[in-house]
């Protein structure tokens, strides 16, 4: 196939209990962009968009990589200029939001993760990421990794700020 895939938009969705059946795989979750040869080729992926959509009670334990959105760049097949904005990301399994390998370009804003098992906005891809005005909190394995400590605002439910603006939320309750 060999063909760039451009302007994927995923909006206004709902996800729920996907990839939830216990069967053991690399992915598992409510949305996930793979470049993966077998499938697409060696067709890069540009432009993502994936907005206010709710994605609850996704993923698998017995998966690498699960939750409510994972994006897996590989070295060959790379994903860039990505936005996910203004979702829902609720009780998964693992992560709400974990982008990972060669993935660049990429925009997170005002997405909401709560109670996930794993981490709220766990971003490991290597590059520079423009995380602003997400709210996390009561996610198990924390709720952010790889966004930096600079532009995460620390709170508690019993003081939370009037308004969040370009930060980050951290709730602890």
């Amino acid at each position: 196939m060999n063909e760039v895939m451009n302007n994927v938009i995923i909006r206004n969705c709902v996800a729920q209990d996907n990839g939830t059946n216990g069967a053991t795989s690399t992915i598992a979750a409510g949305v996930t962009v793979h470049p993966r040869a077998d499938v697409h080729g060696s067709a890069p992926i540009f432009k993502v968009t994936i907005e206010n959509c709710t994605l609850n009670s996704n993923g698998s334990a017995s998966a690498t990589h699960s939750g409510g959105i994972v994006l897996l760049g590989e070295p060959e097949f790379p994903i860039s200029n990505v936005l996910i904005q203004k979702n829902t990301l609720a009780y998964n399994t693992l992560d709400g939001i974990k982008i990972v390998g060669n993935v660049t370009g990429v925009v997170i804003k005002n997405n909401e993760a709560d109670r996930n098992t794993g981490i709220g906005f766990n971003v490991l891809n290597a590059v520079p990421n423009l995380v602003l005005g997400n709210i996390a909190y009561a996610n198990t394995g924390g709720n952010y990794q790889g966004v930096p400590a600079s532009v995460i605002r620390e709170a508690t439910n019993v003081n939370l700020p009037d308004t969040v603006g370009a930060k980050n939320l951290s709730i602890t309750v």
